[in-house]
């Protein structure tokens, strides 16, 4: 069959039909929903074609608009395996707490993304990056300026500026998140268009993906991320000024590292090698430790000394400035010995420094045994 388009006859194959529209696979979903994709791509190539065949002078059979919609549906497939590709690295300096911790964010807020990861420093800048969009890294992003793809740096626990940054950031990417919000993003703006002038349509769309973001979104923990307190083995209460070996010539905050993590050395569960490697990874990449709201999870790899998995807390009664000059007055000696078995008490410790009142009441305790009662209770309650 043929139709003439100017310059000359396009030939299609003489068996192609609608039904044959029907047996092509382009997407992976259920049959019902593929026979409907299909149909649905059809009528829509169609409809595209029949509005424009005035300015060819042809009339196209419904076998030849079938094999146009076979080319649209190629090009959808590819786009789609190509999105599906793509990937984010999480990174982080050195060990596996700190981004464990926002992987755990990350999952549960992005289901649909694919995020890989965690990666030290070293590993990502070793990475190949030709299927990745994007780096979030809880470090500096001076390490990452030999890196072609973009770079994101935020805190352990991000703030709420920093997760709104990220999502607009996956947005612009066109990462596949909030599918349904953009659907009534949309919808609005249909709405808005008949009554009104829309000036600055990107203005509006952002303005209104962020409004619908912040009221909608809450953070959800996995239910197999169930609680556990069989880490901690540890609660401190500072009450002194930290006690200051007067034959190391260390800062302040330095030496309330070695005394946070002292219980977890004299107990076996480390060795001194992990202390300094802490105090070595901060010293070198800066406070991205902080997890924000006053608590530092100081944490290395399992190889730089961990013998049994452990977590010992310690607040302090008055607050640690660091290199930065960031406060902190609580400490959290975060000691794993694989990448699992922590899982639960960081899912239960971003569950707790999301709340403002626990994270009030935990800072107003102000002695050894008002924070054993406020943190064993909070474990039991959880």
């Amino acid at each position: 069959m043929q139709s003439k388009w100017p310059g000359g006859p396009v030939s299609g194959p003489p068996h192609l039909c609608i039904s044959s529209v029907a047996e092509w696979n382009p997407l992976p979903k259920s049959d019902a929903v593929k026979n409907q994709t299909r149909l649905s791509l059809f009528y829509l190539t169609k409809a595209a074609v029949k509005s424009q065949e005035h300015l060819w002078h042809a009339n196209f059979s419904d076998d030849e608009i079938a094999l146009i919609a076979t080319y649209f549906g190629g090009a959808i497939v590819q786009q789609t395996e190509e999105l599906q590709q793509r990937q984010i690295l999480v990174v982080c300096s050195s060990g596996i707490g700190t981004s464990q911790f926002l992987l755990l964010q990350l999952r549960n807020r992005y289901p649909q993304v694919h995020f890989t990861g965690p990666l030290s420093t070293a590993e990502c800048l070793q990475f190949p990056l030709d299927d990745v969009s994007l780096v979030i890294t809880t470090t500096s992003r001076q390490y990452f300026q030999d890196i072609t793809c973009p770079v994101l740096s935020i805190s352990p626990l991000p703030t709420a500026q920093e997760w709104e940054e990220l999502h607009n950031r996956l947005l612009e990417l066109n990462f596949p998140v909030d599918t349904e919000l953009r659907e009534n993003v949309r919808e609005i703006i249909d709405i808005i268009s008949d009554y009104a002038k829309i000036e600055d349509m990107n203005g509006l769309l952002k303005g209104l993906n962020n409004y619908f973001y912040r009221k909608s979104h809450q953070m959800k923990i996995n239910s197999r991320q169930s609680p556990s307190d069989s880490l901690l083995k540890y609660v401190t209460y500072c009450s002194n000024a930290i006690p200051v070996n007067q034959h190391q010539e260390k800062p302040a905050w330095q030496q309330a590292i070695q005394y946070a993590c002292q219980p977890l050395l004299q107990g076996h569960f480390i060795v001194q090698s992990y202390i300094d490697r802490i105090i070595a990874l901060l010293s070198r990449y800066g406070d991205y430790m902080i997890l924000g709201k006053g608590v530092l999870l100081a944490q290395a790899k399992t190889k730089d000394g961990v013998l049994a998995s452990s977590v010992a807390l310690t607040l302090f009664r008055d607050p640690i400035t660091m290199q930065s000059g960031k406060e902190i007055r609580c400490i959290i000696c975060l000691a794993p010995q694989n990448q699992h078995d922590h899982l639960d008490f960081l899912a239960l410790l971003l569950q707790k420094l999301n709340d403002v009142e626990w994270c009030k009441t935990l800072f107003n305790r102000s002695s050894q045994n008002e924070l054993e009662s406020f943190i064993w209770q909070s474990m039991d309650n959880s």
